[in-house]
């Protein structure tokens, strides 16, 4: 049963569910049938060494292979069900509170150095309390949760394609300016996953966090306009409904703003001289009667086909 691999028998190879071998092994560590086992050794003897000796003794015994088998079938689920966990500590922490306000847990557990932080989330789920189609539907609520919280926490998706330093030193004043103090980090948030940590873990109301959320993006968009906009100045003015639409059509079809469009045509008017000629021609604004004296103003008719015209 116990195949050897390079001359280490592998518990995966025994017990053929789907499951790691790293989680059987950290799994059979809570049971009685081999806590002597476990605790002849100290963490510096390599996991091998005690696999061996694990395999060695459920090869030994056909009923204790049957035994930990039906626990393991009803125990366990799949590896499968934990492909969606990464080792991303937001998304840990938000498994870990998800875990913490339910009571499906057992209180205490071995914990192990040897784990890595994606790897104890995972073991705790293991010691789920229930059968292995309840463990199945809490991991699959537990997934559905976390991407309903990322897709959804006002955050997310905007600081794509950002300056994450930037951003963060953006939102470390935001975060100083409105949140009290008593909850504010001691180290300035450098990157993006300690500012979403900060977000899910604040202990401030639901509420102040969506202010927050907002302050920092509005602020960003002010902050990023004021400098698009460095030299520029408003201006004020009124146009026809068909020269809206032209404005709104032309942006739209180039990707730029109204203002880029209308910047664009003044700079080519400007350096061709030939649009607005060109169009005053096709109206008579001024009568040349031959002296020397200025156009005379437009008469209301004129000035009305030239809006015809606009």
């Amino acid at each position: 049963m116990g195949l050897n691999v390079r001359g280490e028998k592998k518990l995966a190879n025994i017990f053929k569910f789907g499951i790691s071998e790293r989680r059987l092994y950290f799994w059979l560590q809570q049971r009685n049938e081999f806590k002597v086992i476990f605790g002849k050794h100290t963490n510096a003897t390599k996991d091998s060494v005690i696999t061996n000796k694990i395999c060695e003794l459920i090869e030994s015994d056909r009923n204790l292979f049957k035994v930990l088998s039906l626990d393991i079938k009803l125990s366990l689920t799949h590896d499968d069900d934990y492909k969606w966990i990464l080792n991303n500590s937001r998304q840990l922490n938000f498994i870990e509170l998800c875990i913490s306000n339910t009571n499906f847990f057992h209180a205490e557990i071995y914990s192990d150095t040897q784990l890595d932080p994606r790897e104890f989330v995972i073991y705790k789920l293991d010691f789920f309390n229930g059968n292995v189609t309840d463990k199945h539907a809490f991991i699959s609520w537990l997934s559905k949760e976390w991407t309903y919280h990322i897709d959804n926490d006002g955050i997310t998706n905007w600081l794509k394609g950002k300056s994450e330093a930037l951003v963060c030193e953006h939102a470390w004043e935001c975060i100083n300016r409105t949140i009290d103090k008593s909850v504010i980090p001691r180290d300035p948030i450098a990157n993006f996953t300690d500012l979403l940590l900060f977000i899910d873990q604040a202990n401030i109301k639901p509420t102040e966090v969506v202010k927050l959320i907002g302050r920092i993006k509005n602020g960003w968009n002010q902050k990023k306009y004021r400098e698009k906009n460095s030299g520029k100045k408003q201006c004020n003015l009124l146009l026809s409904k068909k020269a809206t639409d032209r404005l709104s059509k032309l942006a739209e079809a180039y990707e730029i703003s109204k203002s880029d469009i209308v910047e664009i045509l003044l700079l080519m008017e400007e350096k061709e001289k030939a649009y607005i000629r060109k169009r005053l021609r096709l109206v008579e604004l001024a009568v040349d009667d031959g002296t020397s004296e200025p156009p005379a103003p437009l008469t209301e008719p004129a000035r009305n086909k030239v809006e015809e015209y606009l």
